[in-house]
């Protein structure tokens, strides 16, 4: 198994003035990024386009936050993608951080997180069974489009 890359996500309602507030909070972000980048885009323009990126330290990860969300992928390399146990505390680490960031600008406001993790298996057999089996707790005759997971 090789895990690729991950990302999470969070939507929320429109957040006023985020150039600002990411301002005013940047100091809990520069332990861990390097200086972020305020891009030049129009106030008109739709608001899940990011406003602001930043990189980890390490460059491993990619914060976006937009008007409307925030995303932080992070790309896995040698050193972590065949161990799932560093992948994930790498993971962790950077859910919360992202989660701290946009719960200091809305506070209880968000409104949906997902994550995506894109991993490589070796050989498989029979792939759908795989994901049925050991991914979902699932019906075995549902169709694999039908797969998925909410949490409210």
């Amino acid at each position: 198994m090789i895990i690729l890359n991950s990302t999470y996500t969070l939507l929320y309602p429109r957040l006023e003035h985020l150039r600002r507030k990411i301002v005013e909070n940047e100091d809990m972000l520069l332990n861990d990024f390097m200086p972020y980048e305020i891009h030049p885009v129009p106030d008109n323009a739709p608001p899940e386009i990011p406003r602001i990126t930043m990189k980890t330290k390490n460059e491993y990860s990619l914060l976006l936050i937009s008007l409307t969300g925030a995303a932080i992928q992070t790309f896995y390399d040698d050193n972590y993608n065949r161990d799932w146990g560093k992948c994930k505390a790498y993971f962790d680490n950077k859910t919360k951080q992202t989660f701290n960031v946009i719960h200091q600008l809305l506070p209880k406001r968000v409104e949906t997180q997902s994550i995506k993790v894109q991993i490589l298996m070796d050989v498989i057999n029979e792939p759908v069974l795989f994901l049925r089996e050991k991914i979902t707790t699932f019906d075995p005759t549902m169709d694999i489009r039908d797969i998925g997971c909410n949490a409210t």
